[in-house]
């Protein structure tokens, strides 16, 4: 007997009707789905762990060995670092190498960035770093440390000691006996230095009070002049009622300066004019004191400063 094949055909499309293909193709992408979640998991649980076991014993093979980028000297043309030489003497770099070796011996584990954070914790809060170093791992077991340092720009005296301070007004790790550390001082500071825990310096807090801050603006300016080399520091005992900065030179003189750069007093002459007084001294006397014990460069209105010679070391000279 002969089919029918419109007959055939229709119960084809009824089969396909009933089976859903649009059905079973969603549930088995679903499927897929859920079976390639379930191999991440288990390969999360017994092949990832294994492997960082692995990893963390083959690194811890290996020494550490810590590199510390350390501040570079500046060349005579101010056009950058000279060569691998460093202000920094050699015992602090010591001291921080210590330092840094401990926080790898309190987190030994050679992935974990457990160490390396407590690398850059402990030397941000050293006193040496502007801010925190950055501390990274490379190849051959080296733990890096790279950072922003602070420039020592003098010492400020207080409690019988000469603190080295940066030119942000932060003190810093070092400090020495009176007039020993070669450094220009600043004097009369009467503000103290804010604790930090344990009894120490708080580190990363600046000086409190304007008198440090306006001493460091005055030793900025004046340490770009020819006759810089004879300023030896700055008193701002006369500050707080004054609002007075005085230049102390080497010869155990002094120029009375003024108000701070940044704000002057009331009656006070300009800033290039008081350079210019102090120019003018240094050009006649070859002493930025003109030979006296001290100097007004404050005045206004501005007028020619007038030495009294026989008042001054030129009074012999013919």
């Amino acid at each position: 007997m002969a089919r029918d094949p419109g007959r055939a055909r229709a119960a084809i499309d009824q089969h396909r009707t009933l089976f859903g293909w649009r059905t079973f193709a969603h549930h088995l992408a679903n499927f897929a789905l859920v079976l390639c979640i379930v191999g991440v998991a288990i390969g999360a649980t017994f092949g990832i762990g294994p492997l960082e076991a692995r990893a963390s014993h083959v690194l811890g093979q290996q020494p550490t060995r810590i590199e510390i980028v350390w501040p570079r000297l500046v060349t005579a043309s101010d056009k950058g670092p000279s060569g691998s030489a460093t202000w920094l003497p050699a015992q602090f770099q010591e001291e921080l190498m210590a330092l840094a070796n401990r926080q790898v011996a309190a987190a030994p584990d050679a992935i974990s960035r457990d160490p390396l954070k407590r690398i850059a914790v402990a030397l941000g809060n050293s006193g040496w770093f502007e801010g925190v170093p950055t501390v990274r791992r490379e190849a051959g077991g080296v733990v890096r440390v790279d950072g922003r340092w602070r420039i020592p720009a003098a010492v400020l005296r207080t409690g019988g000691k000469d603190r080295l301070i940066s030119w942000e007004a932060k003190p810093m790790p070092v400090a020495y006996e009176p007039d020993r550390s070669g450094m220009r001082v600043i004097l009369g500071v009467n503000e103290s230095a804010q604790p930090g825990t344990a009894g120490r310096l708080d580190y990363q807090k600046a000086w409190p009070g304007e008198q440090a801050q306006a001493a460091l603006e005055l030793l900025a300016l004046v340490s770009k002049e020819p006759w810089a080399d004879q300023v030896s520091g700055v008193d701002v005992s006369g500050y707080g009622a004054r609002k007075e900065l005085v230049l102390l030179t080497r010869f155990g003189t002094s120029i009375v300066w003024g108000g701070r750069p940044s704000k002057p007093r009331p009656g006070d002459t300009s800033t290039s004019s008081k350079l210019g007084k102090i120019a003018m001294l240094n050009r006649d006397f070859r002493r930025i004191d003109g030979g006296m014990s001290a100097v007004d460069v404050w005045l206004m209105p501005d007028k020619p400063l007038e030495i009294d010679l026989t008042a001054t070391a030129n009074a012999s000279k013919p």
